[in-house]
């Protein structure tokens, strides 16, 4: 303490910030220590947790795992998978097979790990309280997503060969003794994967469910269709996935797919079990030139296209929807209807963004739907054709949301925006009282090269800077995006994405009073081991 109060009062805490990590940490933790906490300032506890957590003490000692020990969860239904899910990450680095009981109040939980519903309503829907003592470890929530996150942060104290299937029968599997209050700062914390321009397998996504759920990420957007391919099947248009699917054969190398809806129904439920929301995106009424392939009469043109690789043909296609024939929202009613039966999530994501108007200016159809309904140009005519998508949505019970563009001509009612050119467009959308997921190219656009977006710069990332205090409250979260139109194989993806999206986790999750890069930065480099194990091919940080 008196080196603490003598570095704050001569400006030389730096200097000697490395002593007191190692001399306080070690007489915190003797006989206990694994690579998962550090000792970081005098009288400020800090651990190799990401996200930040909110409060942490840490406590001399540590829990030691034996085969006795026994997880208690509790009496509601439902939550049986979480504790198999804890039970299996204590399986694989210690070889030891835990019981799992229903939690009661009078049992003798020594030597257990309790996961407790409790009467915890300051930690919000997603927060929890963790407790490891020499004798138990209780995580305590208000809601199941909490238990699953407390359940992160366990797993993150754990040694990092607890990802590895390798590890069974390491001895003498610890965790510091801690106590954590934490809870997320936004409730969208989302990544995008674009599986459209580049088919992504369903064991690829499966595993970035897992990857978002290590770091209490909790929304996983698929871009499902574009110019490159459509990729949901939907029964009642077979051609879509017999055809659409395909790249032209001009391009016999490039990989083709796409996802039965049992695919897909199996996709949504790994998510559930992992509090991971996936949100389809349906691009609507551009980026969908690869539906007139089978389906030419959706266009304003009716004339057949094919699929080609992105850069193979203009980035931008000049075909669209044709928003002046009524058979082209029979059609997406259609999709539509199918696509929610298979996604419960709450908001639908239509696209909506770089529409160009060509098309549209030239097409009778289109020009006869300005004059019936009173618009003044192609912009008021794609907010109607938004409107009119929406209203379908709502109807069913669901939110639309749309990238900015989707307030050219006019917001649909309860639409929700997603702010990707700037954050100018989220800004005017909350001032509007719209939700908002902020996600500007300038920090959260993963395909953009390092060297334009460090990882510093996504760390820096505000999603309510420039917003008033009124206004902040429409602000869900922020997400990052991964188009896969230039990195394009399993490992380039990994490397555009990490460590990237880990800086983005802390962005959304931890208050930002508490966010400092080099203290980031610091528990990042211990995480590297981790996703080594994991088979994780991070990139460059800069």
């Amino acid at each position: 303490m008196a080196i603490a109060v003598i570095a704050e009062q001569t400006g030389w805490r730096k200097t000697i910030r490395g002593i007191i990590i190692f001399v306080t940490f070690a007489c915190l933790t003797a006989g206990c220590q694994n690579d998962a906490g550090r000792q970081y300032c005098a009288g400020q506890t800090q651990i190799n947790i990401i996200p930040r957590p909110g409060n942490v003490t840490v406590n001399k000692g540590c829990f030691r795992f034996s085969r006795g020990t026994k997880i208690y969860i509790p009496s509601e239904a439902g939550l049986e998978d979480m504790g198999g899910y804890l039970a299996q990450i204590i399986r694989q680095s210690s070889g030891y097979d835990l019981e799992i009981k229903k939690f009661e109040e009078a049992g003798n939980y020594s030597n257990a790990i309790t996961l407790r519903l409790e009467n915890q309503q300051c930690l919000g829907e997603e927060g929890y309280a963790l407790c490891v003592t020499p004798n138990s470890i209780a995580v305590k929530a208000a809601k199941p997503a909490g238990l699953f996150y407390g359940v992160q942060t366990l797993r993150q104290l754990l040694p990092a060969t607890v990802e590895s299937a390798k590890a069974a029968g390491n001895a003498g599997l610890t965790v510091p003794c801690v106590e954590i209050e934490d809870k997320p700062a936004f409730v969208w914390r989302g990544l995008l994967l674009d599986c459209s321009r580049t088919f992504l397998t369903k064991e690829y996504i499966m595993r970035y469910i897992d990857l978002l759920a290590l770091y209490k990420m909790n929304v996983l957007q698929l871009h499902l269709t574009d110019d490159q391919g459509w990729r949901p099947e939907i029964k009642k248009y077979p051609e879509l996935t017999k055809v659409c699917s395909r790249f032209s054969e001009k391009y016999p190398d490039e990989k083709s797919g796409y996802y039965s809806q049992d695919d897909i129904r199996q996709i949504v439920e790994y998510g559930r079990r992992r509090y991971v929301t996936i949100v389809p995106e349906i691009e609507m009424p551009g980026h969908s030139s690869s539906v007139f392939v089978a389906y030419p009469q959706l266009s304003c043109r009716g004339r057949k296209t094919e699929i080609f690789p992105f850069g193979k043909g203009p980035n931008i296609t000049n075909e669209v929807f044709c928003a002046g024939n009524d058979e082209v929202f029979s059609f997406l009613e259609n999709v539509l209807i199918e696509v929610m039966e298979m996604y419960p999530s709450e908001y639908i994501h239509i696209g909506g963004d770089e529409v160009p108007k060509d098309r549209w200016n030239e097409c009778p159809k289109c020009r006869a739907r300005i004059r019936q309904e009173d618009l003044k140009d192609a912009n008021e005519l794609q907010s109607y054709f938004i409107r009119r998508i929406e209203k379908f949505i709502n109807s069913k019970g669901r939110k639309l949301i749309g990238w900015d563009e989707i307030l050219e001509g006019g917001l649909a009612e309860n639409a929700a925006v997603m702010s990707w050119r700037g954050t100018q467009g989220g800004i005017k959308a909350a001032g509007m009282g719209h939700k908002v997921v902020m996600s500007p190219t300038s920090h959260c656009y993963f395909d953009y090269d390092v060297n334009s977006t460090p990882l510093k710069e996504t760390y820096s990332f505000d999603p309510v800077a420039g917003l008033s205090s009124e206004n902040r409250k429409y602000i869900l979260g922020g997400q990052g995006n991964m188009w896969t139109h230039l990195a394009r194989t399993e490992p380039a993806i990994d490397g555009q994405i990490f460590p990237r999206m880990i800086a983005l986790s802390e962005v959304l999750w931890t208050s930002a009073e508490m966010k400092d890069f080099n203290d980031f930065h610091a528990r990042l480099v211990v995480h590297y081991k981790r996703l080594d194990i994991m088979a994780v091919k991070y990139g460059p940080e800069k």
